[in-house]
């Protein structure tokens, strides 16, 4: 697995030898399953991950110690939001050269089912 971060978030781009657990996790005080969504993790303003409204984050699972998450606007193939899972109220994400930030989780709001988005792709000619 290979660990990028960009615009504010940590991205994870699975190898072919990962194994992708499709688990459910403590988080805050919820069981979250793999398929259901969340728009933010965190409670603080400093200490939260929040999607633009209209987004969701889709829990994918885990490899490792690492939860992944593909979006309302259609899954890629193996690049996903990362979280370093710590334990059920603590997250973290690796940013570029100034170390870490955590995320604080106690409440989690969860949802089933989400309007999904449609994005424009690029038109390839090749």
């Amino acid at each position: 697995m290979q660990i990028y971060f960009g615009r504010g978030a940590m991205y994870a781009e699975l190898d072919e030898h990962d194994e992708l657990l499709k688990v459910p996790v403590e988080l805050g005080d919820r069981l979250l399953y793999p398929g259901d969504y969340v728009c933010k993790l965190g409670h603080k303003k400093r200490a939260s991950f929040e999607m633009k409204p209209g987004f969701y984050l889709k829990y994918i699972g885990m490899v490792k110690k690492t939860l992944l998450f593909g979006t309302n606007a259609g899954d890629t193939e193996n690049m996903f939001y990362a979280f370093f899972y710590i334990n059920k109220n603590k997250l973290l994400v690796q940013g570029t050269k100034n170390g870490f930030w955590d995320i604080d989780v106690e409440k989690l709001e969860v949802y089933k089912d989400v309007p999904q988005k449609e994005l424009l792709k690029q038109l390839s000619l090749f």
